[in-house]
């Protein structure tokens, strides 16, 4: 995902299959946010992390191993597993938004 489909995506505000949360810290509402998608929309869902409530940019520091960690924790607290892509987009060299997709 480019940054500005990033933008655009963020521009639409919350819906039925876009959910924004403010860190990492939020990844067990993350989690139960993709479940919701993945059992209920026939289309896929995002959910950002590094975006607050009101579509504010507020970015996440993202380390080397972060995108696995999250992840794995994905998978290992859903059933049936959930295998999400994650991608991240890049505002700044160690800040960014993690976008997760699940179909």
């Amino acid at each position: 995902m480019t940054k500005e489909q990033l933008h655009k995506l963020i521009a639409q505000g919350e819906g039925q299959r876009l959910e924004f949360k403010q860190s990492v810290a939020e990844l067990d509402r993350v989690i139960h946010t993709l479940s919701a998608f993945a059992n209920t929309n026939p289309e896929e869902g995002h959910v950002l992390i590094g975006v607050g409530d009101k579509g504010k940019i507020n970015e996440v520091i993202i380390g080397r191993k972060t995108v696995k960690q999250i992840a794995d924790k994905i998978s290992a607290h859903t059933d049936p597993t959930l295998y999400p892509e994650i991608e991240v987009v890049k505002e700044s060299e160690d800040k960014g938004i993690i976008v997760i997709t699940v179909n």
